[in-house]
């Protein structure tokens, strides 16, 4: 009965602020938090390859690039996630 017994979810968040010099912090329930496939995403590129990568090929707004020239990173793109679940294991007994 562990797997029906309610719980609680919670996230936090931290993401890069490219308006200012401190991260930005999101607390939320699972339920609220949501995932995008992009979102964890870094390119690092290598600015001596003999082949450099074309990044045009691959930009899209919720990715991260770096390399030794420049870095591009967007607003509020993911640093750290923590996820803490709390459950009840009395729940069934």
């Amino acid at each position: 009965m562990v797997s029906v017994a309610p719980r609680l979810i919670i996230s936090t968040q931290k993401l890069y602020n490219d308006l200012g010099t401190q991260p930005i912090f999101e607390i939320s329930e699972k339920v609220q938090a949501g995932e995008e496939l992009l979102e964890d995403l870094v390119v690092f590129h290598n600015p001596h390859a003999t082949r450099p990568f074309n990044v045009s090929s691959f930009y899209h707004p919720k990715l991260a690039h770096f390399s030794g020239v420049s870095t591009d990173i967007p607003h509020r793109t993911l640093l750290q996630r923590e996820v803490i679940v709390i459950g009840n294991s009395m729940v069934g007994q």
